[in-house]
């Protein structure tokens, strides 16, 4: 999100994507979903990561149930300076899932990227309304802020 005054500058300069990841571990053909414990582990990893490129970067995230019984899903707002580093930050979430390649999806009221990988999907889109979003990820359990 990027507040500007009348002589555009610049007040707030972080870029915001929104996260939705389904992760899965694999145990020769048995699939197993991860537990809330282990999925933490994995955003706090996946955002140390994430700062290697863009050092400034936090996030927010709330790990939830999903729907008939398919582990959990986590919900995540990215915050980061540059929007350059978005590519990067591609590439980093193809490696977290085991993807080769990501689409590109035409949605209603905004764009989808899909990672779909052998280790789950990342569905990435841009956020136009935090707070809206913030109350979407809270809905059934509280967010966690990693600075």
């Amino acid at each position: 999100m990027i507040a500007t005054v009348t002589k555009n500058i610049k007040i707030l300069d972080y870029h915001q994507v929104g996260l939705t990841i389904r992760k899965i571990s694999k145990e020769g053909n048995r699939i197993k979903h991860l537990s809330e414990k282990n999925l933490d582990k994995q955003m706090l990893t996946l955002l140390k990561k994430i700062q290697k490129i863009d050092k400034e970067a936090y996030c927010r995230y709330s790990i939830e149930p999903s729907n008939h019984a398919m582990g959990d899903h986590i919900h995540m707002t990215l915050s980061l300076t540059d929007e350059k580093h978005l590519e990067d930050v591609k590439k980093r979430l193809l490696k977290y899932v085991d993807a080769e390649i990501w689409s590109f999806e035409k949605g209603i009221s905004y764009d989808v990227i899909k990672f779909e990988g052998r280790y789950g999907s990342v569905h990435m889109f841009p956020i136009y309304n935090d707070f809206g979003f913030d109350s979407y990820m809270n809905k059934t359990t509280q967010s966690k802020h990693i600075f």
